[in-house]
């Protein structure tokens, strides 16, 4: 067997393979750090809340690692280095305060769905006490109030106290908060003479309606705090100038400008004492079922900065992600150049949970990829001047946000295909070899499925059509060849498939290094993926891919021109090919994700199913199993063995690279490109 070509007596020349790379020690590897988050990640991470402290500010949520740090749902950050608290705290930190004596006070539950497990917890300064783990529901917050500390939400019991809605700790033990056994209380905002509460409640000790409201508890009597709120209060804010802020799942009565997009998510006390919504409030998503909430206010003089899950503001539908601001007299703004880069879709993982003024700085937390032109996951500060400062830490990362769509190696690196955010790194492909690099995204391009370099510097990218970077500009190579497949030889030239003319019958072409495209002949399907064994191109086809019983099928071109079927692979059609001297050409199939090895005249095997993605290296071929958590397993010709890296997200993508073995990721909370070096 051939994989690197040799030449032909006659006819066309064997086509040259890329190089094999070593797959070394892949038992003994590690992950790269390089490519963890600027910020708070973890399995579906996100940071819920923000508190100041004298040795720095606390952030809880729910994630495991920052830069460099293992953490466990709770850590300090002191303005350049992340440090763990203690172990953590168990599960989804919903709420953080500190107290007079400088006591950190957290509330959380096991999950972000958690019905009857809350929990309290306090921080002395070298490790956590649970308070209280009794809680019948689950807590929305703490505060400190003169009484003591509020911990509010949607319970009826705390350590031992009926107390529904809200419980009171006055340094000795627990009391009701004074309402009824059908409250919710989602805010707590503490007053000179009190505090006031906001949320649904049944009816209080003295009188307060039933409803959704806000209300104030002065020398242990409640008042209402305005009228009836136009839906669930989740935050209340108190202004400079004494206007009353509120935001959550609110929603105005009607519109008569636009009734299918009613006002939305913030809404202010007006002097009637009538809670109105705020000059068309926000917006999350569009068609029949717009969304969006305000879930963090910081007042501004008579205005407010606000945080939330929306993507537009105002009446106009202003696009602004995740943050904005309002005045009188200026109306909506944005922030930040229209403020967060989702973490995921718009709909899952996105949005701001805390703001915390700190000066003339704002800190924001929340479940995003980044602010402006920054990455910077989950948590950040938006700086006076405007600009974004990342909380990285002493070890940089510089992991990236995108929708993986392949993975190709080059020299020194890996080049990654999908709508890619990762330091100065934008566009639908870019490189990693120790930093990122890039070219400039294509104009009115999008849905990119395959990337691979082309030795000069430049790029192939796939989508709907085929467009080629030569290093100074963007040129269309062929159109409507509607998700095409992309192969590099050792010698730079790019291999294609046309799918223009359908299913039925597919052209394959190649691409020179000076641009010139050449046309290889047809054959029957449509073509997955390319392979070069023994000097011959190789494609995979979906041939019977919708037949769970029939084998899999390669197209085979000789040196002499003509392509040859030959079937006997792995049940349905191929998605995917990967070759090592080891085992030779190795098929995954669409259908069970089985494998299966060709020599080069028989089919072997490999009795394994789930397989989602498949890389080749110079000892055998990697695997990523779906069925077992993602895991990585190695084959080196005779059997299988866990590789050891943990599962760190659904796989879309695996290749080896001269960096290690490149695992491309779908799970937000996670960077999408993640490095497993290996010894070698």
């Amino acid at each position: 067997m051939v994989l690197s070509g040799v030449m032909a007596c006659g006819g066309e020349s064997p086509i040259r393979a890329p190089e094999v790379i070593a797959c070394g020690d892949l038992a003994a590897g590690h992950w790269d750090e390089r490519l963890a988050f600027a910020g708070l990640s973890g399995p579906y991470a996100s940071a819920n809340a923000l508190v100041a402290t004298q040795q720095g500010i606390v952030v809880g949520g729910t994630f495991e690692r920052a830069p460099g740090v293992e953490l466990r749902n709770v850590a300090r950050w002191n303005g350049d280095a992340w440090t763990a608290m203690g172990d953590g705290l168990p599960g989804f930190v919903i709420g953080l305060a500190v107290d007079d004596a400088g006591t950190v006070w957290a509330v959380g539950a096991s999950s972000p769905y958690a019905n009857n497990d809350g929990y309290v917890a306090t921080w002395d300064g070298a490790g956590w006490t649970v308070v209280a783990d009794d809680l019948d529901g689950v807590p929305s917050g703490v505060t400190v109030v003169d009484a003591g500390i509020a911990v509010f939400g949607r319970f009826q019991r705390l350590s031992g106290v009926d107390a529904p809605g809200l419980a009171i700790w006055d340094g000795q033990a627990w009391a009701s908060g004074g309402l009824d056994r059908y409250a919710w209380v989602l805010t707590v905002v503490r007053e000179p003479a009190g505090f006031c509460a906001a949320g649904r409640f049944g009816s209080a000790a003295h009188g307060v309606p039933e409803g959704d409201l806000a209300a104030c508890r002065r020398d242990g009597e409640w008042t209402t705090l305005g009228g009836p709120m136009p839906g669930i209060p989740s935050v209340l804010a108190h202004g400079p100038d004494g206007t009353w802020w509120a935001g959550g799942s609110l929603v105005a009565d009607g519109d008569p400008v636009d009734p299918y997009y009613p006002p939305r998510g913030l809404a202010r006390l007006d002097a009637d004492r009538t809670w109105r919504i705020v000059d068309g409030g926000v917006q999350d998503g569009d068609g029949f079922f717009p969304n969006g909430a305000v879930l963090a206010i910081v007042p501004e003089g008579d205005g407010v900065l606000v945080g939330g899950n929306f993507i537009s503001v105002g009446r106009d539908r202003l696009p602004a992600y995740g943050i904005a601001r309002w005045s009188p007299g200026s109306g909506w703004s944005t922030v930040a150049s229209r403020g967060l880069v989702p973490l995921g879709s718009l709909r899952d993982r996105f949005g701001v949970a805390g703001l915390l003024r700190e000066g003339g700085r704002i800190h924001v937390a929340g479940a995003f990829a980044g602010i402006a032109d920054t990455l910077a996951v989950n948590v950040a500060t938006l700086e006076p001047t405007g600009a974004v400062t990342a909380w990285t830490g002493e070890q940089t990362a510089v992991g990236p946000q995108a929708g993986v769509a392949s993975l190709a190696a080059t020299n020194g690196g890996v080049v990654m295909a999908g709508g890619i955010f990762a330091g100065t790194a934008r566009g639908p492909v870019a490189t990693f070899s120790g930093t990122w690099s890039a070219p400039p995204a294509p104009s009115a391009w999008s849905g990119t499925d395959a990337a691979v370099p082309t030795g000069d510097g430049g790029y192939v990218l796939s989508g709907e059509h085929v467009i080629r970077w030569n290093g100074s500009e963007w040129t269309t190579v062929a159109e409507r060849t509607l998700v095409s497949p992309l192969f590099v030889d050792g010698d730079g030239a790019v291999y294609f498939a046309d799918h223009g003319e359908g299913d039925a019958l597919t052209e394959i072409l190649r691409l020179t290094s000076d641009g010139e495209v050449s046309s290889l002949g047809h054959v029957e399907g449509r073509v997955s993926d390319f392979a070069v064994l023994d000097g011959e191109l190789i494609a995979g086809s979906l041939l019977g891919y919708q037949e769970p019983d029939s084998s899999g099928r390669l197209w085979i071109r000789h040196t002499g021109g003509a392509w040859e079927l030959v079937d006997g692979g792995p049940r349905g059609g191929i998605t995917d090919l990967a070759v090592s001297p080891a085992l030779g050409l190795v098929a995954m199939s669409s259908w069970s994700g089985e494998l299966a090895a060709w020599d080069g005249a028989t089919w072997r095997p490999l009795v394994v199913e789930n397989a989602n993605a498949i890389a080749g290296c110079d000892r055998g071929v990697v695997l990523a199993h779906y069925a077992l958590g993602n895991e990585l397993w190695f084959h080196d010709g005779l059997q299988w063995s866990p590789i050891g890296a943990a599962g760190r997200g659904m796989v879309a993508a695996i290749e080896m690279t001269d960096l290690g073995l490149a695992v491309g990721v779908h799970r937000p909370g996670e960077s999408s490109l993640q490095l497993w070096r290996v010894p070698r």
